[in-house]
């Protein structure tokens, strides 16, 4: 269950109570940005992380995709020429991420799954507020154009 704290790293700023209007929802929107705007930018930061943690040539990449009008996920991507993207700790889709793990050191592993664990987390936060933005937007274009419609 999600608390209501900042020190939860799933906490996601729920919006509380009715809405009074267009003003409140525009008062959501901005929130959700502001929101997704720091989820972007702790993605960027455990992409310099990790590119500091591990030099080059690396086992795997970490990089950040989005595409126009979504939210961003990061993604591992094997090194080699820019390599297909791959999931390293789910096994059960993809064959290819066991293989590279067998060969990294023990040390490399556990900390590749400590980088996974914070990827997980940044892109579940990111998907939620990224629906929820989608949502209010459509939202909000249907609010203007029932307002259109009457006026």
């Amino acid at each position: 269950m999600l608390t209501s704290t900042n020190d939860n790293p799933l906490y996601i700023p729920f919006i509380k109570g009715p809405f009074k209007g267009k003003g409140a929802t525009r008062v959501a929107v901005r929130e959700l940005v502001a929101e997704m705007a720091q989820i972007r930018q702790a993605m960027d930061q455990l992409i310099a992380t990790y590119n500091a943690t591990f030099a080059r040539p690396r086992l795997v990449n970490l990089g950040l995709i989005q595409r126009r009008d979504t939210y961003p996920l990061m993604w591992w991507r094997e090194s080699v020429g820019g390599g297909p993207f791959i999931q390293l700790f789910q096994s059960e889709r993809s064959d290819r991420g066991r293989e590279l793990l067998r060969k990294a050191g023990p040390n490399t592993v556990s900390a590749l799954r400590d980088f996974d664990r914070q990827r997980l987390i940044l892109n579940f936060r990111s998907k939620i507020v990224g629906s929820a933005l989608e949502a209010f937007v459509i939202y909000e274009r249907g609010v203007d154009e029932l307002e259109c419609e009457v006026a």
